[in-house]
């Protein structure tokens, strides 16, 4: 009901005698509060697209997935032992992939007591997934070795992680060898590890450096060498020398040189022991601004990972019938040449490939990076366990793994990685169980909130990109007491895998934003702040579903309010003494010859 009802309307004439006639006129105010519901109106339009979109880029939920292609080469022959006894530890014995039984059942019918049969461990003891837990004598009752279960089958030669980065050590204590009497003890808070000689290349004297890792320089950027003295004539210091030189040229002339050597223009160096001289070792920083170096400055670090996961939250399958490039190597072992005369087929090497997730769902809502930015890649991890015992004999820290890095993998076997050596322990605890007298060694898992290094990496606040220098890796030897390939105690030969696999869940822009701080409005909390330019400097993150016109971005699938990331990985399980790291597996092309 309107107050205009409660409004009375007098003529003039009525108020009192003699008053004049005259016009009311009121104004109504057009504005509607209330308004009835009209039958039968029940939907409005709705832009799926709009909607989609809006879910998608709001979203923090994550169900990654991947698969991994395994590229293993058998490479070591030996023997089962009694703690390096000529008794045969009969389950390891009756179980191998035979080399020359003919010649070796000849020596057994000469013989009362069972001997040593030489041959390679199984696939299955590298496997990611076993399949042998029904052979009597090994899996299986009678006097088997380990009963293994089918639940078990994925848990007891690798574990499997999920990892977010979460903070650099600069600090790492790590080691090079330019040769056997030209060694490097160094921590990356003090730069990249050289070794610099005086050459000659088009007609020019230069000054070349060369690393053990990636020095990620570019021609006309500088290097900062510390502890670096310039010289004159006398041999006297100069007065306000300086240590930043630029970079003349990359490279000497051999293929790929350019991404571990740097090569100064020799001006005239005085040569002397605190300044240029022949095969100095020392450390270099890169530096892009010669005016600011403070700013332009690269910082270098072991990135550490934060493990979000529990061993048994990873969930791993066959990838249906796929089988890699790799032939399957397998025979027929006669019952009359195998020591326990059990005909079987064994497997010296596959071609499998698996599937590998999680029975998680990552919310990376509050998740910081190892710069404290927005977490934009996550990692899958694997990790030997060796639960079977032919792996992991335990150093004086109680560690059976071996950690390093690509510069430490070598033709020949590198101090890095001996077994008294406390810094290449990985630190993963290794336990133990005994069997008829053998104490047969694994490794533990890791669990939700344990850190683990990863790769050396360069920062550099002036391009905001992280550079990986090096790859980490790891190494596991044989157990001598259980299986013995004769090989150095102190130095056994053994196999690396790198253990880490990042997989992009968004991109930073390849464009960085900057402004000034009195007059720019939504600047991010992780921009880099320049005292020198007196701005911010940042990159954005593109939206979900963005790509640039590099291929830069992520497109990932989304339903049911979550993004479901996947890339598939090339898993090596590299003999040692081989190039087979070395070996680059090419990416698809972001464009074909069709586009």
């Amino acid at each position: 009901m309107s107050d205009l009802g409660q409004i009375q309307f007098l003529k003039g004439s009525s108020r009192f005698k003699g008053a004049p006639e005259r016009g009311i006129q009121i104004n109504v105010p057009l504005e509607i509060n209330s308004k009835e519901i009209d039958d039968y109106q029940r939907s409005i339009g709705v832009s799926l697209t709009d909607v989609f979109q809006r879910e998608r880029q709001a979203s923090t939920l994550f169900t990654p997935s991947c698969k991994f292609q395994v590229l293993f080469s058998n490479s070591y022959t030996g023997t089962a032992t009694y703690d390096f006894n000529t008794v045969p530890y009969p389950p390891i014995n009756n179980n191998l992939y035979y080399v020359d039984s003919y010649t070796t059942k000849l020596i057994q019918l000469n013989v009362v007591n069972p001997i040593q049969w030489p041959g390679y461990p199984q696939y299955n003891e590298f496997s990611f997934i076993r399949t042998d837990y029904n052979v009597a004598g090994y899996t299986y009752p009678p006097n088997e070795h380990l009963t293994l279960l089918p639940k078990d089958k994925t848990f007891t030669n690798w574990t499997y992680y999920f990892a977010q980065p979460y903070r650099n050590n600069q600090l790492r204590e790590l080691y090079y060898e330019f040769s056997p009497s030209e060694t490097i003890n160094w921590i990356p808070l003090n730069g990249i590890p050289f070794k610099m000689n005086r050459v000659e290349a088009n007609g020019k004297t230069l000054w070349q450096f060369t690393c053990p890792v990636k020095h990620n320089l570019n021609v006309g950027e500088f290097v900062q060498i510390p502890g670096l003295v310039l010289l004159d004539s006398s041999g006297a210091p100069v007065l306000k020398s300086s240590n930043i030189f630029e970079v003349y040229s990359l490279g000497n002339g051999k293929f790929n040189s350019e991404i571990k050597i740097f090569n100064i223009l020799d001006v005239g160096y005085f040569q002397g022991p605190s300044s240029f001289i022949e095969n100095k070792i020392g450390q270099f920083f890169r530096v892009l601004d010669k005016d600011n170096v403070v700013e332009t400055k690269s910082q270098y670090y072991i990135k550490e990972l934060k493990i979000l996961t529990n061993y048994n939250n990873a969930i791993l399958t066959n990838s249906g019938f796929e089988q890699n490039a790799l032939r399957t190597t397998k025979k027929f072992e006669s019952k009359d040449l195998t020591p326990n005369y059990f005909e079987r087929v064994s497997v010296k090497e596959d071609s499998q490939s698996y599937n590998l997730s999680f029975n998680n769902t990552f919310n990376i809502s509050n998740l910081l990076d190892n710069q404290n930015r927005p977490i934009t890649e996550l990692f899958f991890v694997v990790v030997n366990r060796g639960y079977f015992g032919y792996f992991n004999p335990p150093t004086s820290n109680g560690n059976g793994l071996k950690v390093g890095w690509d510069f430490n993998i070598t033709q020949e076997t590198n101090v890095w990685w001996e077994r008294n050596n406390s810094f290449s322990d990985l630190n993963l605890n290794t336990l133990s169980y005994n069997k008829n007298g053998i104490n047969f060694y694994y490794n533990d898992f890791l669990y939700s909130g344990d850190t683990i290094e990863s790769d050396l990496c360069e920062w550099n606040n002036s391009t905001l990109v992280e550079t990986t220098l090096s790859d980490c890796y790891h190494k596991f030897v044989f157990n001598p007491t259980s299986f013995n390939i004769n090989t150095s105690i102190d130095n056994p030969l053994g196999y690396y895998y790198k253990p880490f696999y990042n997989i992009k869940i968004a991109q930073y822009s390849d464009y960085i934003e900057n402004g000034n701080p009195l007059n720019t409005v939504d600047i991010p909390n992780y921009a880099f702040y320049s005292q020198y330019n007196n701005r911010f400097y940042w990159r954005d993150i593109y939206t979900y579903g963005f790509l640039d016109t590099d291929g830069n971005g992520v497109n990932y699938p989304f339903f049911n309010g979550k993004h479901y990331p996947y890339n598939n990985y090339i898993f090596r399980i590299i003999p040692e003494g081989t190039n087979t790291s070395l070996i680059n597996i090419v990416k698809d092309p972001i464009i074909d010859g069709c586009e």
